[in-house]
């Protein structure tokens, strides 16, 4: 009986010890985590389509101005324009995105207070905030013909992120004619479009 015993010691130490053993066996392979929002720059989530629209131009800015020098680092602005036989065609003239990079989140969360300071609505868009905005419907000149310009702006922020999405129209200055949905659909569906 005691031998007995003294050989399940003697091999439960052994098992113990080559347990604790460095390994010879190469380590697996780690796979790179993917960027977070966080660490994603505004070129990185900037949609490259959008439902019912054919993006024209995509720039990189750093020309800042205003309250923007004190918050923002640069940002990336990208136009569309609905696709013929859209449901957007003859009720938005064109999409604009633009996703600001700033300093660091204490600058992005100021930033977006200000810019969001009087909302019409608060709506959820991909799981996260978005504040509906609006600029008053004003007389403008286009290639010489006087209009009515209405923009629906929705914002959001993800991290430094800052990202508007505006939808505008024009419309006879004699009789200005806007559907706010289409407007508003347009802008959400540019968010949805984010590559987050």
């Amino acid at each position: 009986m005691k031998k007995a015993i003294g050989v399940t010691v003697v091999v439960m130490l052994v098992t113990t010890l080559s347990a604790c053993a460095p390994s010879s066996a190469p380590a697996p392979p780690t796979t790179p985590t993917p960027a977070t929002t966080q660490d994603k720059k505004p070129e990185d989530v900037m949609p490259l389509n959008i439902p019912g629209f054919e993006s024209v131009n995509i720039t990189r800015r750093s020309d800042l101005s205003g309250e923007l020098v004190f918050y923002v680092e640069y940002y990336v602005e990208s136009s569309f324009k609905p696709e013929a036989n859209s449901k957007f065609e003859g009720k938005v003239v064109f999409l604009k995105v633009l996703v600001y990079l700033c300093k660091d989140a204490e600058a992005s969360n100021e930033l977006f207070t200000i810019e969001t300071g009087n909302p019409v609505a608060e709506l959820q868009v991909n799981n996260t905030k978005a504040i509906w905005s609006y600029d008053d419907p004003r007389h403008t000149i286009v290639e010489g013909v006087s209009v009515w310009a209405y923009d629906v702006i929705i914002k959001q922020q993800y991290g430094k992120l800052i990202v508007t999405s505006m939808a505008r129209s024009h419309q006879p200055f004699d009789a200005p004619v806007f559907d706010e949905q289409a407007l508003k659909e347009a802008a959400i569906e540019a968010l949805r479009s984010l590559r987050l």
